[in-house]
């Protein structure tokens, strides 16, 4: 778990996480791919941040081959409302998940 501010370490997605991505998914094909759908939205891993409400950093496969995920910051209230933050695109597998700021 992260501590209050700090962002966790690296976690395989689990269903909640994949499930905070569906929820997003449509908000984030429109920004960051002209409104076309992804091949694929698949969380891979995440970290997590605790504020008033929790940060999700999640990577996310949107296609098969290089530069095929993305990373996308969503944020949960304390009412449990899942709202998206920000977008990262042109990740890779191996790129690291890191705090990025609101940039939507």
């Amino acid at each position: 778990m992260a501590m209050c501010g700090g962002v966790g370490d690296v976690r395989a997605a689990d269903d909640e996480i994949q499930g905070f991505c569906d929820q997003v998914r449509d908000a984030v094909e429109r920004i960051s791919n002209q409104g076309k759908r992804f091949e694929c939205f698949v969380a891979l891993t995440m970290r997590s941040q605790l504020v008033a409400g929790m940060n999700y950093f999640i990577k996310v496969q949107v296609q098969s081959g290089v530069g095929s995920c993305i990373h996308i910051r969503v944020f949960q209230d304390l009412q449990q409302v899942i709202n998206l933050h920000g977008i990262q695109p042109n990740k890779t597998v191996e790129s690291p998940i890191e705090f990025f700021d609101n940039n939507l």
